[in-house]
Formats: structure tokens, C-alpha cells, sequence
């Protein structure tokens, strides 16, 4: 399963919130993905700081956080592509480039794609990621 959600539909932290419900509510461990740790400052931190303010600290330092949702623990695992892994049931990508997100693509079967730019939408598009 590859989906991709447009930003420019809402806005980035409202796809990433809708992005993310999806994956907590399908699956057991995500991991988020990005470019390089310095991605996870800004919108996601600020998501996560809404929820409970170490995650994102804890996230960093450890690569893993233990979240509860609906009753349930779920693994939320950090991952960039200097500190690549294949934990997870399914990659919740943001702030990757395509190059990253066609790594991404090899070793993952399910992913959650949030494209930045219009060449990103298009990859998404011809690379069997459907919409959200």
C-alpha cells in the first residue's frame, strides 16, 4: 500500500495530523521519515508538542517512542536517510527528496508520502502511490 496526501489540498501540518491518524489507526509501528534529523523541527515537532512536548526529544535521542492511541502502544520509529532502518509497518514520509523516497520505495512496502513540491506530486503519481 502506497498513498500519497496533497498538502496543498489543506495545509502541511493537517495532512501530516491526517497522514499520521491513518497510519495509527492501520498499523502497529511507523516509522517517519525524513531527509535529515534537523526535518523533524517545525511542523512535526510542533504536532508532536501539541500531544505531549518529549516526544520529539525522546524520538531524537533514541530513535523510538512508545505512543498510546485508542487503548493501544504503538512504536513510532525516526528514521533519515544517514540513519536508515527497516522497523516499522509502514514509512510516514515528509520532507524527503525523491532520491531518498525511491530508497524508500525499495525497502518499504507500505508508505505514507506527504509531497513537498510539484515534481514530488508527479513521482508520487507514476510511482503507483495512490491519494489519500
Amino acid at each position: 500500500m502506497k498513498k500519497f496526501i496533497n498538502p496543498r489540498k489543506s495545509n502541511f501540518y493537517n495532512s501530516f495530523y491526517i497522514s499520521l491518524l491513518f497510519c495509527l489507526e492501520n498499523f502497529n509501528s511507523i516509522s517517519i521519515a525524513v531527509e535529515t534529523l534537523d526535518n523533524i523541527d517545525g511542523i512535526i515537532s510542533e504536532y508532536f508538542n501539541s500531544i505531549n512536548p518529549s516526544i520529539i526529544p525522546n524520538l531524537k535521542r533514541n530513535k523510538v517512542v512508545l505512543l498510546e492511541y485508542n487503548n493501544q502502544t504503538k512504536n513510532l520509529y525516526l528514521i533519515s536517510k544517514k540513519s536508515f532502518n527497516s522497523y516499522g509497518s509502514i514509512v510516514l514520509a515528509s520532507f524527503v527528496t525523491i532520491n531518498f523516497l525511491e530508497k524508500l520505495n525499495k525497502n518499504y512496502k507500505n508508505i505514507m508520502y506527504i509531497p513537498w513540491t510539484d515534481d514530488e506530486i508527479t513521482y508520487a503519481q507514476n510511482n503507483g502511490f495512490s491519494s489519500l
